[in-house]
């Protein structure tokens, strides 16, 4: 008997960057639960094994047919299939693709912003300028935390990836710090733009670390019911998407 318990939904990732002249091109394709994909395309959408998904059971022992007024008693029948596990992959977890393509046909927008701050003649203090780079890259943690109540997060889980959210931030934070204070202190765009890009190396190699540690506070089950912009969010091509990628 095949066992349909929990499986992990997957999400598999192809990507290419073409880069021409000062402009870039980015190519992702994305399948989510190919598993799932490969359960409807042997078994048909109506009679799928659960493949892919997590298991519910089926709660339901008895069911009220009839009901006998001089007897005062209701007739029941029982449920052959009570505490039988059934997916729920094809509804929550389903099987999809999904293309991204990024076209940067202008400068970074954060070489933009700089431009715009020496056409307004405007001096944004170290720590405006921080916030400015950190707000890039969204919190992980925090945004799993949107989803907590939904996803039937513990209190300990909820404080764990509280704790990796706050660490993630204050790391951000120590990484474009010196960014920050060059670019405060006066650099040309040029080469504001040369030491933003050094930068995201190691913003990126963090965001992938905690992206992974986040996702491991998770069970199968509690990923598997992240909506789909949370799931995102934990995948390791998002900054990428999100033209953040080194």
């Amino acid at each position: 008997m095949w066992d349909r318990g929990p499986r992990r939904s997957t999400v598999r990732h192809f990507s290419s960057v073409v880069v021409f002249g000062s402009h870039s091109m980015g190519l992702q394709f994305q399948i989510f639960n190919v598993i799932s994909g490969l359960d409807a395309a042997l078994h048909g959408t109506d009679r799928m094994r659960g493949w892919g998904g997590y298991g519910m059971p089926d709660n339901t022992l008895l069911t009220a047919t009839s009901y006998d007024a001089s007897a005062r008693r209701y007739t029941y029948l029982v449920n052959p299939a009570f505490g039988s596990v059934r997916s729920s992959s094809a509804s929550q977890n389903p099987f999809g693709m999904r293309v991204n393509l990024r076209v940067a046909l202008s400068r970074d927008r954060v070489q933009q912003q700089l431009v715009i701050d020496g056409m307004r003649r405007t001096h944004p203090s170290t720590t405006a300028l921080i916030d400015r780079y950190v707000a890039q890259y969204p919190n992980v943690g925090f945004e799993i935390l949107r989803s907590a109540d939904s996803v039937g997060m513990s209190k300990t889980q909820r404080d764990s990836v509280t704790a990796i959210g706050r660490a993630f931030d204050e790391t951000l934070r120590t990484i474009w710090r010196p960014v920050a204070e060059q670019i405060h202190n006066g650099l040309s765009v040029a080469d504001a733009a040369r030491v933003i890009a050094a930068a995201r190396t190691p913003a990126a190699i963090n965001y992938e670390a905690y992206a992974k540690m986040t996702r491991a506070v998770l069970t199968d089950n509690q990923f598997a019911r992240l909506p789909a912009d949370a799931k995102w969010f934990l995948a390791s091509g998002a900054l990428l998407s999100m033209g953040l990628a080194p």
